[in-house]
């Protein structure tokens, strides 16, 4: 892997190139269906998905810092689609309590979110000082496998709002938006 200076910024880009796009990712949660479902089928698809990727870093050696990059790219598109799925399930539910539902769930959400982060950083840091690099795609993957096998468990009211005592799915939303 003889690599010029300047391609590691180009690969660094490629990887976080899906993060860019979430945009488009709430807006097809929101108004495309798939199993009569908005949401839960494509944290359980990413979730596969991103095992698989990372099952494959693992599992194979390549030669190609571009092969590498480009399963990089898969995995950093099915965390991104991942993460708009599920703060828009966080929102949905932050709703239903107009009072404080939003400041209580959104501050425990972020508690957890940072001792995850520190969490991960000081396992990976252990695993990378003691073990193979690949490791650490095993163990992501692991996690990944075990968040979309969860996923089945999704309550389908996680996915609707309660306003007035009547049903409103947030697709109408976003209907109203792109209408005008």
């Amino acid at each position: 892997m003889n690599e010029e200076p300047g391609d590691m910024a180009v690969y660094t880009a490629l990887i976080s190139l899906p993060w860019s796009l979430k945009l488009f990712y709430g807006l097809i949660t929101d108004n495309v269906k798939i199993f009569g479902l908005r949401r839960k089928p494509y944290l359980i698809f990413f979730g596969f998905l991103q095992f698989i990727v990372m099952a494959v870093l693992f599992f194979y050696d390549h030669d190609s810092a571009l092969e590498v990059t480009l399963y990089l790219m898969v995995a950093s598109f099915s965390m991104a689609f991942s993460n708009v799925v599920i703060d828009a399930i966080l929102v949905i539910q932050a709703r239903k309590d107009p009072f404080l539902g939003s400041q209580d769930l959104l501050s425990i959400a972020w508690l957890f979110q940072g001792i995850a982060g520190v969490l991960g950083c000081v396992i990976a840091g252990y695993t990378m000082e003691r073990y193979h690099p690949r490791y650490a795609f095993l163990g992501y993957g692991i996690y990944t496998l075990i968040l979309g096998i969860a996923c089945f468990w999704l309550s389908s009211d996680a996915e609707r709002i309660y306003l007035d005592g009547e049903v409103q799915y947030v697709s109408e939303y976003s209907s109203e938006i792109l209408s005008g």
